[in-house]
Parts: structure tokens; C-alpha cells; sequence
């Protein structure tokens, strides 16, 4: 499925969560990037494959009274599919987040809640979500404006860990909120996240329903490519953290479709930090679960990257490897892939291998703190399944996604990708965050992401309330 890009952390392999995309086969249509004050992943914001294991590594920030903020955000999308028609989406959104301080004391107690608005400044009923989407589908053309309810959760904590449960941002190796349009899907359920000792971080969490981009009401979860019910997803992971890398395990089950493992590592290593070499890999296995919906899984994938820094920029070489007849599949309004080469497409079918370069450009080596630039090619390969997917005809979506244009999946396919931003240092107007996001993804007939061009701009104006 299309991916995203945003803004790489500087580790090899990082996947820029920059979700570009567009209708190609998987139920949803996807499109690409955030920004900060989003993390990186969708145009993948700036982690890198298991960077969302890294935020269960900190220990649980909360501030000693509550905390008020305000995110405009300005979001521009014009997507070009098979070369017919433009879809464009222009929408001015809105996000006030309440955090709750904690009650004093070994444990504490608090609130959490969010407030999300837009106001749709251009794009029709083919925009998709990229503006408003009805609980049928359609809507784009008529919703103008709408508000809603985008987060509220009760906490807790106790010594170096907090306990939430309610609607909210989700961020690990499994689901990470796909937040690359005017307002950010959130999911509902309880999570678990803290440092219980030095270097040792820890998560899990068990989520039931997400409420989308583009719409104001919670849905079920369900997978990304096939397009098969998710009644619950539950998961778990560690993180050992020392001065020159880290290493991941996560586990999850998604309930009666699989159960997956994530492992990952990181090292780096170097004269100084400004001329270290880093080596990352990252894998998933994946097997069918309990009633098996989705069809028996045999999913093995992995990534390795290997990154040099230079000054404050970065030259990173990745390699992708999906070894199975289905696709490395994950949950519909999630980041859920964190392997190197996710930026446009995920390059996640069937026997597939990919190749990818990137550049990213600190502005800092140039005189001009807060600019960054990526530039990044990727080339994919895949072959056609030994033993592809047979489904029956209602199988809907799930079927679907294992054929194109009479055959199975199988082709080529590429993209050249660029993101420039500049987040603004001084005055009144720090920390505004400006990027601009240019992309073509070019697939063969029987490659299940179209052939596509992106171009994409997004203003984030913070403001702190109190």
C-alpha cells in the first residue's frame, strides 16, 4: 500500500512514514505525508523502522498541571492516478489537546481529551479522505465542515509507567496513527507504556476500533489488503537501549486473522557522531490465527539498511525482502510496516525484492538550520505467487488484491520521491513547520499500486494555550 515520508530520524533504513498514495487495489485510498508535529512516518514521519519502539523506551512524560494546545494545520493534495484525472484536497484543520496533569502521589490519576475540527477550502465526492468521507463511503462533495470528538482518555501511573485507556494517538510497530491529512486517525482501547528500568522500556496495548481520516465516527478495525475484519488487535514489546543501538521484540495478535513477531536492531559506529557508520535490519513473521479469516499466512519479510553520516546529513543504502506468497500485511489507518523501504509504496507483495538510495540533507551542513530535504529512489520486483491466493468469490477485497489485470500479482515498479521543510527557529512565529512533498510511483500492468504523481503541501501552525 502506499506509504508516507516525513522526515527521516537520521537512522538507517528510516522509513519516512509519508503515507503517498492513492486507490491501487488494497481497500483504502492512501496518500502521503506529515509533518512535524507529527513524527515522521507517514511521509513516515522521522523514525526509523522500529522508531516507534523507541517512544516505549521513555518514560512517561506528564507535566505537573494540565496542558492546552492548538495544531492549524494546512493541508494541499493534488494526486494524479494512471495519468486520469486529478484528485485534489485542500482542507484547513484544527487540533486543540487537553493533557491533564496527574494526581500527586506514588500512583497519580488524570484526563486526557481532543478536540478536532476542518473547514474543507476545496476537493469533491473523488478526494476521498483526503476531506470528509460518510459512514457510506461518499460525501466529499457535500461536507463542508465538520467536528468531533478526536480523542478522550482516563490515566493512570505508577512508578515509571502509565495506563490509558480512551481514544488516542497510537504509536509502535504494529499501529502507529497514519497522520497525513488535515486530522489524524486515532484508536480506541488501552495501552501500556513506561521504562521500568534504565535502558528497558516496555509497551502493549489491546485496540478494538479506529476512527479514520476523513471521518467523525469509530469504525472496526480491519487489514490493510485484505480488507478482513480485525475484532481486536493486542500486542507487547520490549526495547533494550544503549549508547550505540537498540534492539526490538514486539508481538501481536490480531484476533481470528494472525499472530506476528517483530524483531529489531540497530548499532552505530564511528569516530565521532558526525562521521558514524549505522547498521540497522528489521523483520516480521507472520502466521494465520484462531478462525483464520484471511486464509492461511506463511508472511516472512525483512529489511536491512546501512546508513553513513556525513556532518549532519545522511547517505543510506536498504534492501527489502518479502518471502511469502501473501502480502506483509497490517491494519488499515496505521503506519503498521516498519521496514526500510516503506515511503511511497510499501513494497510489501508477494515475493517481492526492493532496493532503495536515499539522501536526506540537513540544512544545518548549509547555513540553513531548520531545512531539510530527502531525496529518495526506490525499485521493486515482484513475482507471482508459487501459491496464490484462492478465495471464494465474496471474499471481497481479500481476493481482490491478489489480481490485476488477469493475472496475480507480479511486476515492476519504482518511485522518486523528494520532501523539503523548514521548521521556523525564533520569534513569534518558532516552531511553525512548513514542507512541500513531490512524488511519481510508476508500476507494471499486473503490480497491484498504480502508476501515479503527488504533489503535496502542508503548514503546521502550533499554539500553546497554556
Amino acid at each position: 500500500m502506499l506509504t508516507t515520508v516525513a522526515g527521516l530520524s537520521g537512522q538507517a533504513g528510516a522509513a519516512d512514514p509519508m503515507d503517498a498514495s492513492a486507490a491501487h487495489g488494497a481497500p483504502e485510498m492512501l496518500a502521503a505525508a506529515t509533518l512535524p508535529a507529527m513524527r515522521g512516518g507517514d511521509a513516515r514521519q522521522t523514525a526509523p523502522p522500529f522508531a516507534a519502539a523507541a517512544a516505549a523506551a521513555e518514560p512517561p512524560s506528564v507535566p505537573a498541571g494540565g496542558t492546552l494546545n492548538i495544531l492549524f494545520r494546512n493541508y494541499r493534495d493534488s494526486l494524479t492516478i494512471n495519468g486520469h484525472g486529478t484528485q485534489r484536497g485542500w482542507v484547513q484543520g484544527a487540533q486543540a489537546n487537553f493533557v491533564s496533569g496527574l494526581s500527586s502521589g506514588q500512583g497519580g490519576f488524570g484526563v486526557d481529551a481532543s478536540l478536532f475540527g476542518a473547514v474543507k477550502l476545496d476537493g469533491d465526492g473523488a478526494s476521498g479522505d483526503m476531506v470528509h468521507v460518510d459512514r457510506d463511503g461518499g460525501g466529499g462533495e457535500r461536507r463542508k465542515a465538520w467536528a468531533y470528538m478526536g480523542g478522550y482518555a482516563v490515566k493512570a501511573r505508577y512508578g515509571g509507567m502509565l495506563l490509558k485507556y480512551g481514544l488516542q494517538q497510537v504509536e509502535n510497530v504494529f499501529l502507529e496513527s497514519k497522520d497525513n491529512r488535515a486530522l489524524p486517525p486515532a484508536f480506541r482501547g488501552m495501552t501500556l507504556t513506561g521504562e521500568p528500568a534504565g535502558g528497558v522500556g516496555v509497551e502493549a496495548g489491546s485496540i478494538d476500533a479506529v476512527d479514520p481520516r476523513g471521518r467523525t465516527g469509530l469504525v472496526g478495525l480491519k487489514s490493510a489488503y485484505g480488507g478482513t475484519p480485525i475484532s481486536r488487535l493486542s500486542y507487547g514489546g520490549v526495547n533494550l537501549t544503549s549508547e550505540s543501538g537498540k534492539v526490538s521484540v514486539y508481538a501481536a495478535q490480531a484476533r481470528d486473522v494472525w499472530n506476528q513477531l517483530f524483531v529489531a536492531g540497530r548499532h552505530s559506529a564511528g569516530a565521532s557522531e558526525a562521521s558514524k557508520w549505522t547498521v540497522s535490519g528489521a523483520a516480521y513473521l507472520t502466521r494465520e490465527q484462531g478462525a483464520a479469516l484471511q486464509g492461511p499466512i506463511g508472511g516472512k519479510a525483512y529489511s536491512v539498511a546501512l546508513a553513513r553520516q556525513l556532518g549532519a546529513s545522511e547517505l543510506a543504502v536498504s534492501f527489502q525482502h518479502v518471502m511469502s506468497d501473501q502480502y506483509l500485511d497490517y491494519v488499515q489507518e496505521a503506519n503498521g510496516l516498519y521496514l526500510a523501504n516503506g515511503m511511497v509504496a510499501d513494497y510489501n507483495a508477494p515475493r517481492e525484492k526492493s532496493l532503495q538510495l536515499r539522501y536526506t540533507a540537513n540544512g544545518a551542513d548549509f547555513s540553513l538550520p531548520g531545512m531539510s530535504v530527502i531525496l529518495w529512489g526506490i525499485a521493486g520486483r515482484s513475482k507471482s505467487p508459487q501459491q496464490p491466493m484462492r478465495a471464494a468469490p465474496d471474499a471481497g477485497t481479500w481476493r481482490d488484491a491478489y489480481w490485476r489485470g488477469g493475472a496475480h500479482v507480479h511486476g515492476n515498479h519504482h518511485e522518486l520521491g523528494l520532501k523539503a521543510s523548514y521548521v521556523f527557529d525564533r520569534g513569534d512565529i518558532k516552531a511553525i513547520s512548513l514542507a512541500f512533498i513531490a512524488l511519481v510511483h510508476r508500476g507494471s500492468p499486473h503490480y497491484v499500486e498504480p502508476s501515479e504523481r503527488e504533489y503535496r503541501l502542508i503548514l503546521n501552525v502550533p499554539v500553546k494555550v497554556f
